[in-house]
């Protein structure tokens, strides 16, 4: 047994009743912004990027990539010195803000740095002092998708 066997492992929260979700990627900024409404005892969620109203469907998926991921493997603990991971300046930062059942309003945010290898690059929770690596298609996907990928589509 290693330390690396007993350490537990930051958990990414589950997200309900979002409210914005916010990717920042270089110069580039995805914001989307989730309006409830609710009317007969159904709620509804509209969701929108500007003036643009999306497709609730793809947003949540798009969401997925957060909510679901998983670490890789954890790269370290007790960091001090984000610069060998890219986490001193990351590429890309993906805020997830969202409210309980009671109100509470809670925020997660993801830091994304440099490739660790072809198929992994380094992540953190923001705050954290550990380093993880993750899947590299999580950050495409959060860097790749435009508002025209959430748009409905026309039938």
């Amino acid at each position: 047994v290693t330390l690396d066997d007993l350490m537990a492992y930051e958990t990414i929260p589950t997200f309900k009743n979002h409210k914005s979700i916010r990717v920042i990627s270089g110069d580039a900024v995805l914001e989307l912004n989730c309006q409830t409404n609710s009317q007969n005892g159904e709620k509804t969620s509209i969701w929108t990027c500007g003036e643009q109203e999306l497709d609730a469907e793809k947003v949540k998926t798009f969401c997925d990539n957060i909510s679901s991921l998983s670490w890789l493997d954890c790269e370290g603990y007790g960091i001090s010195d984000f610069a060998p991971y890219g986490l001193d300046a990351p590429s890309v930062t993906a805020a997830v803000l969202w409210h309980e059942d009671d109100g509470t309003e809670l925020s997660f945010t993801l830091e994304i740095g440099a490739d660790k290898d072809e198929s992994s690059c380094y992540a953190r929770i923001a705050g954290s002092d550990m380093v993880y690596s993750i899947d590299r298609s999580v950050r495409d996907t959060l860097t790749q998708t435009t508002v025209s990928d959430l748009l409905p589509t026309a039938e």
